[in-house]
């Protein structure tokens, strides 16, 4: 199995070039490698992340150049993104979009799923003491928030003791 350093897609090993960008392939390197899902725009893009998210998978758009537009600047949220995943996560990516009706089954890939799967599964053997589990956006926020309170307790306190005692010393001398 091959990827696209440009694009991010997948490419069975017959393939020296990539059939969307034309730059050479190379083998995949490494299990959180990115690559790409699908193309969605708007609406639809956001049920796809929210979708990979509900199941625990990371992903992230990717505005090219010419699929971008003012919409995102103003907050519509209308353009084209390749919506890219690791690749240690690529399988269940997929069933999650053809299980959402993103992306059709019947589609020819220009890879082998179960070569992919196989990949997958080697890779994560390789790397099971690596393996960690990534916090979601809501569980992460959570955890900044908490940390900034905790931080702002620590300098009160410490703010306070230097108070308390510097007026004990001042008592032991009577002044």
């Amino acid at each position: 199995m091959k990827i696209c350093p440009g694009c991010k897609r997948l490419h069975r090993d017959t393939y020296t070039d990539c059939t969307e960008c034309g730059k050479p392939l190379r083998g995949i390197e490494r299990d959180n490698e990115e690559t790409y899902l699908v193309t969605a725009e708007g609406f639809e893009r956001e049920h796809i992340r929210a979708a990979l998210e509900d199941e625990g998978i990371p992903c992230v758009p990717r505005f090219r150049n010419d699929m971008y537009s003012s919409d995102e600047v103003t907050g519509k949220g209308t353009s084209l993104a390749e919506i890219n995943v690791p690749f240690s996560a690529y399988p269940k990516a997929y069933d999650t979009c053809v299980m959402i009706g993103s992306i059709d089954p019947q589609t020819p890939l220009t890879f082998d799923m179960e070569e992919a799967e196989k990949i997958c599964r080697e890779i994560g053997e390789k790397n099971k003491d690596k393996i960690r589990e990534d916090m979601s956006p809501s569980k992460r926020t959570t955890y900044k928030v908490l940390g900034a309170v905790i931080f702002l307790l620590l300098v009160a306190a410490v703010v306070l003791g230097t108070d308390f005692i510097t007026a004990w010393i001042k008592g032991l001398l009577g002044g």
